[in-house]
């Protein structure tokens, strides 16, 4: 009885290997079939699979990268320079204001004005903005970073670009307060430069970081037309920016210097390269298991769905924000669902960081097409009628709004005008702004309230400079 039962025990056991190993063989061959398929699509769309192939070359006559690490070397060796934030936040104590964009936006007593052009007027400072300006002709932007360390890769030239981004903006404002719109131009226009350096950094961290950088400036342009009546003659209105441009690549470093390095060493079972990519962040028994030849083609199936959706990225466009958000939706509900455990990890949040970089692009359509609006006004002695009239004399095209792929709302209201992008919501508001929420472009439209605007009309009668300007996002 006994012999029988183990024979039966046995021939199951057997079968039950033989399930096993087949379901084991079958997943491990539907897997790699998927992931071929999603690497063919990035084929088929032109996509890298190299960083080589994203990187430019550049000449190292040109490169700006090597100028901001010494720009920070000499930040070390001068104490009035480092000590500056805190005496900025000595001079502007108030928490619930950041005090460079207190200073930026003019949102300061006028008794402080002498203040923060002592700060800015030290010979330490006067060396760093010459550095700076030196920096600024640089036409491009090529870090030395360690490529091969994946995720562990480090950026120290985007904090030193936003901080410097930070300080130009600051002089341009004391610039304007003491009448000299031509050097607030000129600090204008490198701080402006000092962005387009980040985001030739060609990841998101880079791209975000000069649009942020963008932002600072649109607030600054939109705070000094309120306080110079020429600020428009000045204020480089024609500095047309694209970070969309930097889209692309930018999702194609993400993948290759972030995600793909984790999932082929799990794929290649290399344990080594693993550890090294993780920093030493990630407990070894975890690696080890990823690493375990029996799992591979669960990270191929997670690998698989991760290549889907950065293709799905790539092909990003403003008209079809609403359907990607769709599929971002029912992407992160299958992530879910099949516990793509490193995908639900490393997957940036695509629609909420695109809808900052073509906000961006709508900002700067409106600097360009209020300037001019301004510059038509100078000659005509009132506003137009409609923005077409601004082509081809102030502008080569009519101005477009990038979210509606439509021109720019405009709306000619007696001696001043309303002038906005509908924004991220794709929805025409009517030139309202989200009181509620100007960091995060969600709701709302995204509208001029510089000069010749009829918020400015309203909160400054008889057209005249206000120290407290009130900001859109």
């Amino acid at each position: 009885m006994l012999k029988k039962l183990a024979i039966v025990f046995g021939i199951g056991f057997l079968v039950l290997l033989l399930l096993v190993g087949g379901a084991l063989i079958w997943f491990s061959h539907d897997a790699s079939k998927a992931l071929a398929e999603a690497k063919a699509g990035l084929v088929e769309d032109g996509a890298p699979f190299s960083i080589e192939q994203v990187l430019p070359e550049v000449d190292d006559a040109d490169n700006a990268a090597p100028l901001y690490l010494e720009l920070d070397a000499y930040v070390e060796e001068h104490p009035s320079i480092l000590a500056f934030d805190d005496s900025l936040e000595g001079l502007i104590p108030d928490e619930d204001l950041d005090p460079y964009q207190a200073v930026q936006t003019f949102q300061i007593e006028p008794e402080l004005w002498p203040e923060i052009g002592k700060l800015l007027s030290t010979e330490d400072f006067e060396g760093y903005f010459n550095r700076i300006e030196q920096i600024a002709e640089k036409p491009s932007f090529k870090p030395d970073w360690n490529y091969d360390a994946g995720p562990a890769m480090l950026v120290p030239e985007v904090g030193i670009i936003k901080r410097a981004a930070d300080r130009l903006l600051m002089k341009a404002a004391y610039s304007i307060h003491m009448g000299q719109d031509g050097d607030a131009a000129r600090y204008l226009y490198q701080t402006l430069r000092l962005s387009e350096h980040v985001g030739q950094g060609d990841n998101l961290i880079c791209l975000l970081t000069s649009v942020a950088t963008q932002k600072m400036a649109y607030r600054f342009q939109q705070a000094a037309s309120w306080q110079s009546q020429n600020w428009h003659q000045a204020g480089l209105g024609n500095w047309n920016l694209k970070p969309s441009e930097r889209w692309i690549a930018s999702m194609d470093m993400e993948r290759l210097g972030l995600a793909s390095p984790f999932f082929e060493a799990i794929i290649e079972g290399d344990y080594e390269r693993l550890l090294e990519l993780s920093g030493g962040e990630v407990p070894s028994l975890q690696l080890k298991t990823a690493s375990n030849p029996l799992v591979v083609w669960f990270f191929k199936y997670d690998y698989a769905a991760y290549l889907t959706y950065m293709r799905k990225a790539r092909q990003l466009q403003p008209e079809a924000l609403g359907a990607f958000a769709d599929f971002e939706e029912r992407f992160q509900e299958e992530v879910k669902k099949h516990r793509h455990l490193l995908t639900a990890i490393v997957t940036p949040a695509v629609r909420s960081m695109y809808d900052h970089v073509i906000a961006a692009e709508a900002r700067n359509e409106l600097v360009r097409t209020s300037s001019a609006l301004e510059a038509y006004k100078t000659i005509a002695g009132q506003y137009p009628d409609s923005i077409e009239a601004l082509t081809p004399q102030y502008l080569d095209q009519i101005p477009m709004d990038p979210f509606s792929q439509a021109p720019l709302h405009y709306r000619k209201e007696g001696n001043a005008f309303t002038l906005y992008s509908i924004g991220t919501n794709l929805v025409d508001d009517g030139g309202s702004i989200d009181e509620e929420d100007t960091n995060w472009p969600t709701e709302g439209d995204i509208v001029w309230t510089g000069r010749g605007s009829v918020p400015h009309r309203e909160q400054s009668p008889g057209d005249q400079p206000t120290s407290e300007p009130a900001l859109s996002r």
